[in-house]
Formats: structure tokens, sequence, C-alpha cells
């Protein structure tokens, strides 16, 4: 099976750009999350704990918000 995306350029730059760009995005979510576990689960002994908590609490919101887009980074 194929699947071909198809643009009128240059009215539909905008959705161009989005589709070309969309596995970068997709990367740098999968860096965030990993970068906000790395926060939590590695706190070093003289990170606050309210730190550690705005971390997993900015990871939750980032995975909410992906799955209300039924966006699956892993």
């Amino acid at each position: 099976m194929k699947a071909k995306l198809e643009f009128e350029l240059p009215e539909e730059q905008e959705e161009f750009k989005m589709a070309t760009t969309a596995g970068e995005a997709y990367a740098a979510l999968i860096e965030l999350d990993t970068w906000l576990r790395a926060r939590v689960k590695w706190a070093s002994e003289d990170q606050p704990e309210e730190a550690t908590k705005s971390y997993q609490e900015c990871r939750d919101h980032l995975n909410f918000l992906l799955q209300e887009h039924g966006v699956v980074i892993f």
C-alpha cells in the first residue's frame, strides 16, 4: 500500500511545512519526554522536591496533550 500527500503550492505552504517537519517534531517530543523523565527518575539530592514534582507535572501534561491528539510517542 502507498499513500501520497499532495499540496497546492504556494497556497498550502503552511500545511506542506507541517507535513514535512512532522518527523522532527515527533523526535523533539520524544526528547522532551525523555528529558523530563530523567529529571524525575534521577533527581539529584540537591534538587528541591518541588522541582521534581514540577517536572513530573509537566511530563504528565505533555502526555495528556499527546493522548488528546491521538499521538503515541512510544
